[in-house]
Parts: structure tokens; C-alpha cells; sequence
């Protein structure tokens, strides 16, 4: 059934976008409100004390893993929640593991059970008069996103962002008195980790060798993620080493082929293509850290961040971080917890179309970021230090108690 509405749908479609008419698109747009108004008017909010989280919980793009850790964190702190799942029926297959769905789906609700509703989703905020949504965005740039879209803020509740640097950006563009919360992350801070020499073995990581590890989704800017920069500076760091693999995870490697072959060539041309370590799989979120896990260190050379939840990742499971000094991470990598490479602002080259207004971006200097990657792979205590350091930044920041102090904090000020 799935197919053959997706079949039908495309063909409508293809014949409305002859005359300008894109009824995917319109529907992407629709449907999320007429969901959420239908849950409004079965509210049973009035008087109860909670949250409402208003999330696709298959999706897997960043925001929606945002929802997912949400959740997990508001479990831990016994807050009352419900969710109301918004994903598109009859779209694409899920891309996140059932056993990832599956504690999520029982909390789910056809109706708005409390009067705070937050929304975490990478299309636009859902605007409801009776229940109006605080809303979590994000942006990598400090500039770029009100040019293209002016009335951002119009009809919601308030922002939630997670770094400074999202703080920031939309504190000092957004009008005077609209409530904006900076919260901590809802990290997970005792992940279940698999094995490393059993990952290694899955994906074909020698034991032995020096394993240096990036993530992206290949629909989140090629070029803002630069990593075409991050092979340039493994290839550099390790001209003469054969015992070093660049290991590259790729989400939604299928979107865009065009991309995977660049990628490709790229490594031929660097000469690295034999160390290249390619993993499109769609991994289970317990893989996904096991895997990162596996390797010695996690290279971001970014050229913009809202937050590179990668990277704090890496920093939760014990994997030294090289990253851009710019965007969301530098709230937590620092001198005392990453190896931090500088950068200079510049034009972005780019055809991304989210980013035609943006001015400037980074542009991290791929010889310091091999410099970083030579110390690392000769010097394994300096490696452990930074680990230490890492560790007990995250565990004294993202720690459970903090988070929910925030939350309660945010509640109190969104409902009165």
C-alpha cells in the first residue's frame, strides 16, 4: 500500500509541478499543524504540570535525534511528558532502527496532555493560537537565516537552543521581549557500548591500526561539514603511514550520489583511498556510539556548527576531539578538552540553497588540524589527558541533576 500511494502521489506530483505546483511540499507543510490543531482540540492541558513534545520520532535527521535524547533525559528526571509523533504517513521507510522506536511509541498521544508544547523538528515551527509551540532551532552561521526567512518568530511561544552560539544569533535577532532558553544538551552519559574489536572486525578496521573518525548526513551541507578537509588533513598528517585508517560514516549516503562519488575521487586523488574506511549503514544509536568508540579520535573540521553533537559524543565515550574553533562546539571544546584548530572567516563557497545569504564562515587550517593528528597518533598519553579532561567537563556539565534544574526553570518561566 505504501508503494503504490508513494507511486501514485510522485506521478500527481510530477504532472503540478508542470504549472508550479509542488503538492509534496504543500503537504510537508500542512500536515504537521492539522496534526497538532486536531491534538489541540482534544487537550486535556488545563491544569497539569508538564511537557508536550511535539516530534517526527522516525525521522533521522539532527533535530529529531535532539527529540529522541529529550526524551531519554525527561525520563531520567521523572518529569511528566507526552509525545505527539507528527511523521508524514505513507513517506519513505523509517531510517531509524525499530529497537531505537520502540520505548517511544507507547508514550505517544493523539491529544495535547500538557500546556507547554515543545517542538523539535527541521521544518517550519508549527504556529496554533489555542496552543501555541516553543520551538527549537538551530543555525551554524552568525548570519543568513533572517534574510531568507523574516517572520521566523511569528506566532510561537518562545526558542529553545542548546549552545551559546545559537543563543547569541537568535537573542540579538529576535524581537524584544520573545522568551529564548539556552538548555544544557540532553546527553546520554553511561551509553551501552559494543565491544571495540567487534566493531572493528563489522566494518573492517584493522586491530591494530590508528583509526581517525568523522560523521555527517550528507543532506546537512556537504560543504559546511567539509569533509573533503578532514581526508586532506589525514592524507597530510599521514603521507608515509600505512598502519591508519580514515574511517567516514555517512547518513543518507543514498540522497545524493553525486556527493559519494566527489568523495571517492577525492580520496584517489589524496591517495588515501585504500585507508578509507566508508560506512553508509543505517546503525541502531547504541552502534552508532559503539563504532565512534572503536576509533582513536574524531576529527571535525567543520566549517559551521549550531552545536556538533558528534563531537560531544565522541567526548562521552572517551575518543579525543580535533575540531574547528567555531560554532555550537566551542561551548564545550576547549583548550583544557579538545585540540582545537584555528580558523579565518570567509564568503562560503557554496550552492547549498539554506545558505545563500549567509557572509561568512570558517575556513580551519587543515596543516594545524595534521599537526593535531600526528601528536595524537605518537603520543598515547597525551591522547589519555585529553580524554580525562573531556570526560569530566561533559560529566560536570551535561550531568542529569543541571539538565533538569534548567527544564523546571524553563517550564516555570514558558507557563507564567
Amino acid at each position: 500500500m505504501r508503494k503504490l500511494f508513494s507511486k501514485l502521489a510522485n506521478g500527481a506530483n510530477r504532472m503540478l509541478g508542470l504549472v508550479g505546483i509542488d503538492l509534496y511540499e504543500i503537504w510537508r507543510r500542512r500536515f504537521p499543524l492539522c496534526k497538532y490543531r486536531r491534538a489541540a482540540k482534544r487537550a486535556k492541558a488545563e491544569g497539569r504540570e508538564g511537557l508536550s513534545v511535539v516530534f517526527d520520532i522516525a525521522s533521522p535527521f539532527s533535530l529529531s535525534q535532539v527529540g529522541r535524547d529529550f526524551i531519554d533525559r525527561l525520563l531520567l528526571v521523572r518529569l511528566p511528558f507526552s509525545i505527539l509523533d507528527i511523521r508524514l504517513p505513507f513517506t519513505s521507510e523509517p531510517q531509524i532502527p525499530e529497537a531505537d522506536l520502540a520505548r517511544y511509541r507507547p508514550l505517544c498521544t493523539d491529544s495535547i496532555e500538557y500546556p507547554l508544547a515543545i517542538q523539535f523538528a527541521a521544518g517550519d515551527p508549527i504556529v496554533n493560537r489555542r496552543h501555541p509551540v516553543v520551538f527549537t532551532p538551530f543555525w551554524e552561521f552568525q548570519s543568513g537565516l533572517f534574510e531568507d526567512r523574516p517572520h521566523f518568530f511569528d506566532g510561537t511561544r518562545g526558542a529553545i537552543v542548546f549552545s551559546k552560539f545559537c543563543f547569541d544569533y537568535f537573542r540579538a535577532n529576535a524581537p524584544e521581549g520573545y522568551p529564548i532558553w539556552q538548555l544544557l544538551y540532553p546527553l546520554n552519559l553511561n551509553p551501552e557500548i559494543l565491544e571495540r574489536d567487534e566493531m572493528r572486525r563489522r566494518f573492517g578496521i584493522p586491530s591494530e591500526c590508528f583509526a581517525v573518525f568523522f560523521n555527517f548526513d550528507i543532506r546537512s551541507g556537504y560543504d559546511r561539514k567539509n569533509p573533503e578537509g578532514a581526508m586532506e588533513a589525514f592524507a597530510l598528517a599521514f603521507s608515509n603511514e600505512p598502519n591508519v585508517r580514515f574511517v567516514l560514516k555517512v547518513s543518507s549516503a543514498d540522497a545524493d550520489s553525486a556527493k559519494m562519488t566527489a568523495l571517492g575521487e577525492k580520496a584517489k586523488y589524496l591517495g588515501i583511498a585504500e585507508r578509507l574506511v566508508l560506512v553508509t549503514d543505517n546503525l541502531a544509536r547504541r552502534e552508532m556510539l559503539s563504532l565512534i568508540a572503536s576509533c582513536d579520535v574524531y576529527l571535525s573540521l567543520h566549517r559551521g556548527e549550531g552545536l556538533g553533537l558528534g563531537m560531544l559524543e565522541a567526548m562521552s565515550v572517551g575518543v579525543p576531539v580535533i575540531a574547528t574553533d567555531y560554532g555550537g562546539n566551542t561551548d564545550f571544546c576547549k583548550e583544557e578538552t579538545a585540540f582545537l584548530v584555528p580558523c579565518h572567516l570567509v564568503k562560503p563557497q557554496t550552492t547549498f540553497p539554506l545558505y545563500k545569504h549567509v557572509r561568512e564562515w570558517a575556513e580551519p587550517e587543515v596543516g594545524v588540524a595534521a599537526e593535531r593528528l600526528k601528536a595524537l597518533f605518537s603520543d598515547s598519553t597525551l591522547r589519555e589527558a585529553k580524554v580525562l579532561a573531556a570526560r569530566s567537563f561533559v560529566e560536570r556539565q551535561y550531568g542529569t541533576e543541571a539538565f533538569g534544574a534548567k527544564i523546571c526553570s524553563c517550564i516555570k518561566d514558558a507557563t507564567h
